[in-house]
């Protein structure tokens, strides 16, 4: 009989995210410290790694993979879509008290690099965007450059990027590109930034965002959840 597994909406966290694992309060704990667990959603980033591990599961062991389909990020980012593949029954709900299904990937900065050095690059999912569910702006696919500045970062703070650094920069990658480069910006950045004569990116769905990065010429961000959905 195929294993049935399930993948939990949420994810155990022991890490103080203002921190990254292994600096400030999570130098000790290496961000996992079971006298601090918490619940939260798997973020944009995390997903992405969890679905190489959800990969394995399918292909090597052959199980059959539920996600529980409840976070409105996670709907954002359409995951129903874009992991189709991987995902054979998305849940409408969390089923409570029941615990023995669950999958527990582990250290996802562990476990994901460890299944793709073992299996090679065929385990990491193949992203199934449809330009059917595409409902943003239509551009020149493949042509364009874009930039998602990464400046409202909660932990880690240290990724940010500086308002100077982002005018700057935006700067030379309109002299160099014209109107082949688009900034991703959100109201915060809006007002921080010089977005004059810039062609700008603001959507609530994530998908589409993601739609118009995977089919960019190139796309230049920092360490976080949009870099995750380029290639």
């Amino acid at each position: 009989m195929k294993e049935e597994v399930r993948i939990r909406h949420k994810q155990l966290m022991g890490i103080d995210s203002s921190c990254s694992p292994g600096q400030g309060n999570n130098a000790k704990t290496m961000g996992n410290d079971p006298r601090n667990l918490f619940q939260a959603p798997w973020r944009i980033g995390d997903i992405i790694s969890l679905m190489i591990s959800a990969n394995f599961k399918k292909l090597v062991h052959g199980s059959y993979i539920k996600f529980e389909y409840i976070d409105e990020i996670h709907k954002s980012m359409r995951l129903d879509i874009l992991y189709k593949n991987v995902i054979d029954e998305f849940l409408n709900e969390p089923i409570q008290n029941i615990l023995d299904d669950i999958y527990d990937p582990g250290l996802l900065w562990l476990t994901s690099p460890y299944y793709v050095k073992k299996y090679g690059y065929d385990i990491i999912p193949t992203l199934q965007w449809d330009k059917e569910e595409y409902n943003g702006p239509e551009l020149s696919w493949g042509n364009y450059v874009v930039f998602a500045p990464l400046m409202d970062a909660q932990y880690n703070l240290e990724r940010n990027m500086s308002v100077d650094f982002v005018n700057d920069f935006c700067k030379k990658l309109k002299d160099e590109f014209g109107d082949d480069f688009h900034v991703i910006t959100n109201k915060k950045i809006e007002i921080l930034i010089d977005t004059k004569n810039i062609n700008t990116l603001n959507s609530d769905s994530i998908y589409d965002l993601g739609y118009i990065i995977s089919h960019a010429k190139c796309f230049i961000g920092g360490d976080s959840g949009f870099s995750h959905l380029a290639g």
